[in-house]
């Protein structure tokens, strides 16, 4: 998720905050979802 909010201009990741934490969420749920449709 660190890279993500680096690649979208959220800077870097640095310790805990909402951000960081709604953006590891995101990525996650984004890497499930391509998971999936790869192993379609």
């Amino acid at each position: 998720g660190g890279w993500v909010g680096t690649a979208l201009g959220f800077g870097s990741v640095d310790g805990f905050n909402l951000g960081s934490f709604v953006i590891a969420v995101l990525g996650a749920i984004i890497l499930l979802g391509l998971y999936r449709i790869v192993k379609k």
